[in-house]
């Protein structure tokens, strides 16, 4: 088995906090229990899964539409809904392997309560966005059209908050299940998402 593949479950966990008369989304990152592997004395450092954030997008329904600059082309308003984002202050790098029992807080969005059905992570070109193994070699992340549409997590969150109320969006990121390596020095990520909203 791929030592890569044996770290299991980390989390992107989005605590969606009411404030006011609407709510809004404190963003952050985190890992839950996976496989200490990086202690087998054969390793000379941890293997680390690099992410680059620079923004968070979200379609929702049922709240006011607003309108800032978009960067992947696609139409602010939709049928049923519209995007909003968070463009975070300076592009955040997480390890995914690293995480545990932590958080990371990525950015806030302003966000009635409504429906979210879908959230996307845009990662920033500079990177680094890498798998970097333990012997220091760094291998480049094969992401599919993460370029042009993000990293999708596609799901209907219905969320209520209200004031003085939080309510967490948990996405849960299955790494054994997302990565692959592929030929040489590199590796695809397919990201598989597992998502429950707790109030």
């Amino acid at each position: 088995m791929d030592m890569l593949t044996r770290r299991v479950l980390p989390l992107l966990l989005l605590a969606l906090a009411g404030c006011g008369s609407g709510g809004g989304v404190a963003i952050e990152a985190t890992s839950s229990t996976r496989a200490n592997v990086e202690k087998e004395k054969s390793w000379p450092t941890p293997p680390r899964l690099l992410l680059t954030i620079r923004e968070i997008h979200a379609h929702v329904v049922g709240a006011p539409a607003e309108h800032p600059p978009r960067r992947d082309g696609l139409e602010w308003k939709t049928k049923n809904g519209h995007w909003r984002v968070v463009t975070l202050e300076r592009p955040h790098t997480i390890d995914l392997l690293e995480l545990q029992e932590t958080t990371i807080r990525l950015g806030h969005l302003d966000l009635p309560k409504g429906k979210i059905t879908q959230i996307r992570l845009f990662l920033d070109e500079e990177g680094p966005n890498e798998y970097v193994r333990p012997d220091g070699a760094r291998c480049p992340l094969l992401i599919p059209s993460a370029d042009q549409t993000g990293i999708k997590i596609i799901r209907p969150f219905s969320v209520h908050a209200k004031e003085d109320e939080e309510v967490r969006l948990v996405i849960d990121f299955n790494l054994k299940e997302s990565i692959r390596k592929e030929e040489g020095c590199t590796y695809k990520l397919s990201p598989v998402f597992h998502v429950r909203v707790i109030d």
